[in-house]
């Protein structure tokens, strides 16, 4: 059955276990925030003749922290939305405010009753 969401994509597929270069957005839990994802890479190459001189290193960016270990962290894969370098920038803006104001974590479930009312400005509850 086909995705609903059109740019649905793996990060990292489960049958190589590479991740895809670029600039994504995940749920890392159901019900949790949307959380950014930036997936680059690290390559030594030959000033000359510009052959790789060693192993291509995947560098991964969630929330805007480098997981290092993330072939262990995600050994099924991981699966996102590819985004625009302007969407994810405003993504982990909007994470960090959800932090910092409302308490909401990446891998937990946001619950809408825990959370404080969000008024107009200049009212008070």
């Amino acid at each position: 059955m086909p995705s609903t969401i059109p740019n649905r994509v793996y990060v990292i597929s489960p049958a190589t276990g590479e991740p895809q270069v670029g600039f994504f957005k995940a749920r890392l839990v159901k019900g949790g925030p949307y959380v950014p994802i930036k997936v680059s890479t690290i390559e030594d190459r030959d000033p000359e003749t510009g052959d790789l001189l060693s192993d291509v290193k995947y560098v991964l960016e969630v929330g805007g922290r480098e997981v290092p270990d993330w072939y262990e962290r995600y050994p099924t894969g991981l699966v996102g939305e590819a985004v625009t370098l302007q969407e994810y920038s405003f993504t982990l803006e909007a994470l960090a405010w959800d932090k910092a104001n409302l308490g909401i974590r990446e891998r937990e479930p946001i619950d809408l009753r825990k959370l404080p009312p969000i008024l107009p400005p200049g009212a008070k509850a």
